[in-house]
């Protein structure tokens, strides 16, 4: 979100547990793509895709990463 207006990104993945017996945390793979932009200024952002992957710990801190192709 900005001064002109915000993008609104909507994507699915998959969460296992990690670590012995899923004490460990989660780990997700998701992937999303923008569908609704409030101003022209961000229309270059309908040619991105992304995917993520984001590892959360069970103290419940986390960690990810972040990748785009643009199209």
């Amino acid at each position: 979100m900005s001064g002109d207006g915000s993008a609104v990104w909507k994507g699915s993945g998959v969460g296992k547990p990690i670590g012995q017996g899923g004490g460990g945390g989660w780990k997700y793979g998701v992937v999303g793509a923008f569908q609704t932009i409030a101003s022209q200024k961000w229309a270059s952002l309908f040619d991105v895709c992304t995917v993520e992957e984001y590892e959360v710990d069970q103290n419940q801190n986390y960690h990810w990463k972040m990748w785009e192709w643009k199209y």
